[in-house]
């Protein structure tokens, strides 16, 4: 969960930290809650075990060195060179990275961890690569005429909802062979749709041919295309799609 955080508790000014190279800085609760680096090299920075819930940290790196923020079970929060973070205790005795939420305070993407970048969209899967407990977003062929030969290309962007629900964007393009001129329905392994309501997609055959019914259906998430007067053998499709829950394969 990412939120705007304010420093409150011990709070009084920043301590600005001498230049600094590799090695391991481990936080006490009696440190100022606001700690400046100027590192040369990667340096870890290890949190407190022994806060309050509600505690929160500023943690800033003015050096080229990469910064890697842990929990006190030498967990990675977050990895950043120059940049400012927040973080606050979920918890007392907070230990693991789950017992910490970054503030949106400046991170770069790529100093978040997977499963932050994928709430906020900022994450992209590609079909057949294995990720959160390997998982994999695979689209297959589930009914229709032909053979699903090649996967072109895929771009599969989960992201979450300030009410905690979940939507996904996606691009793909499959090659299709031996098609008799039918409907096809196409699935990505992990993803669920809503039980109640068809959604729509953008969608085409051939590269230009519109389709007449593109859709997805409830619950199961079968990407339906219908075709028109001619056939062709590569599909694509494009949307923005509400979902059910996270996908199974996202972090």
């Amino acid at each position: 969960m990412t939120q705007n955080l304010t420093l409150t508790r011990q709070s009084s000014g920043a301590n600005i930290r001498p230049a600094e190279g590799a090695g391991t800085t481990t936080l006490t609760d009696r440190d100022s809650r606001w700690q400046v680096f100027n590192l040369s090299a990667a340096r870890t920075v290890v949190l407190p075990s022994d806060g309050a819930a509600g505690d929160v940290w500023q943690i800033s790196n003015s050096g080229a060195g990469t910064l890697t923020l842990q929990s006190s079970g030498l967990n990675t929060i977050a990895s950043f060179a120059a940049g400012s973070i927040l973080v606050a205790a979920l918890q007392a005795a907070p230990t693991s990275s789950s017992h910490w939420t970054l503030g949106a305070n400046g991170l770069p993407p790529s100093a978040m961890s997977d499963s932050q970048a994928t709430m906020l969209g900022l994450k992209v899967y590609s079909n057949g690569t294995s990720y959160n407990g390997g998982n994999a977003p695979t689209l297959a062929l589930f009914s229709g005429a032909g053979t699903l030969n090649s996967v072109n290309y895929s771009q599969f962007i989960p992201y979450q909802m300030q009410d905690g629900s979940w939507r996904m964007k996606f691009n793909f393009s499959v090659l299709l062979s031996f098609l008799a001129r039918t409907a096809v329905e196409i699935t990505i392994n992990g993803v669920a749709t809503p039980a109640s309501g068809l959604q729509t997609f953008s969608a085409a055959i051939g590269g230009a041919v519109a389709l007449t019914r593109p859709q997805i259906s409830a619950t199961t998430a079968r990407f339906y295309f219908e075709y028109p007067s001619t056939a062709s053998t590569e599909h694509y499709a494009a949307g923005d799609i509400i979902l059910a829950a996270k996908p199974n394969w996202a972090y």
